[in-house]
């Protein structure tokens, strides 16, 4: 098991007391948390794109800001990936398998694609391997064919 951190921070202290209080395994406490990081900072990274360009247009009625997207995009997205890319495994991002880690950043990487922003390969190699296998995976097939059939 591996928790990021050093055992100085309170954070990490906590998550290791947490853990074995309640006798789960580690690998468990760092698929929460890459589920954390997907509802916040992936979130804060890929959002904006979908807003723009899915949202506002075909829900809102309103215009698209490209240079939002473009300024996140510039500013933000690169720092995500750059750390995704880092702990990206094909088979998941957790122990070499599937778990909710992956449901969670698969599906902001989702997102990111159905705006029409691919993973760039030559820059992060290892993130769009693992992007490529999750959203191969039928569940992200069969979800992004009801997104598409709900005109979402």
């Amino acid at each position: 098991m591996i928790v990021h951190g050093t055992l100085v921070s309170p954070f990490t202290r906590k998550v290791h007391v947490f853990c074995r209080e309640k006798g789960i395994p580690f690998d468990l406490a760092r698929a929460l948390f890459l589920e954390e990081y997907s509802d916040t900072r992936a979130l804060e990274a890929f959002a904006p794109a979908l807003v723009e360009r899915v949202i506002m247009p075909r829900h809102l009625d309103g215009p698209t800001d490209e240079e939002r997207i473009a300024r996140t995009a510039a500013q933000v997205v690169p720092g995500v990936f750059d750390w995704l890319d880092a702990r990206a495994e094909p088979k998941g991002l957790v122990a070499g398998r599937f778990t909710i880690a992956d449901c969670a950043i698969g599906a902001q990487l989702q997102s990111w694609e159905l705006a029409g922003e691919p993973v760039d390969g030559a820059r992060w190699p290892r993130l769009r391997a693992y992007s490529d296998a999750v959203l191969a995976r039928p569940s992200f097939l069969e979800t992004a064919a009801a997104f598409e059939a709900e005109g979402a």
